[in-house]
């Protein structure tokens, strides 16, 4: 009798410890933030066609349960600008054009992070629209450049619904719930 009850409580001990019995499956694919990582990417860096930007540290995601996806990456507006053995140093008025065109393509990164924003609300469809969807984006700076006054990092957040509205031109909906913080 003792080994038939033990054999039973060992029964119910394994039972409840088998690997996806008692763990609920994730509510977001990896794949589908993965496949949302590399789309950010490619939209991000596309500050300008020409002279497109360059990800310094591929965008990465991740899901937090109650809260929503969460998206970071850092991305050199003027690759083309950095030093070199032929161009060891700026005058200040090349910095000052330099700072005029990184100015210029901060406006279009900030444009194409709401586009990212507004794909990704309507891309991950397993989370709920009441939750948060994040993008960061760190921006480098060199340091003989005249970044005074610009950001370091741009952060968008927004409930997915918003995204959803901002998807169907509603785009007072969008405005109105997206928060957008600069360091």
């Amino acid at each position: 009798m003792k080994y038939v009850a033990a054999f039973l409580l060992g029964a119910a001990i394994y039972a409840g410890s088998t690997p996806g019995a008692s763990t609920p499956a994730p509510r977001v694919n990896r794949g589908h933030l993965a496949a949302l990582e590399r789309k950010l990417d490619k939209t991000v860096v596309a500050v300008d066609p020409t002279q497109p930007g360059d990800i310094l540290g591929a965008t990465r995601g991740v899901y937090l349960d109650g809260y929503g996806a969460v998206f970071s990456t850092e991305v050199e507006l003027l690759p083309y600008a950095a030093t070199n053995p032929f161009k060891p140093e700026y005058t200040k008025t090349e910095i000052s054009r330099l700072r005029g065109a990184k100015q210029l393509r901060l406006a279009v990164l900030r444009q194409r992070m709401r586009e990212a924003m507004i794909a990704a609300g309507t891309t991950l469809d397993s989370i709920p629209v009441s939750e948060q969807i994040a993008y960061a984006v760190t921006i480098p700076y060199w340091k003989w450049e005249d970044s005074a006054g610009m950001p370091r990092q741009i952060l968008m957040q927004a409930p997915r619904s918003a995204l959803l509205e901002g998807s169907r031109g509603n785009t007072l909906a969008l405005d109105g719930a997206m928060k957008v913080q600069e360091f």
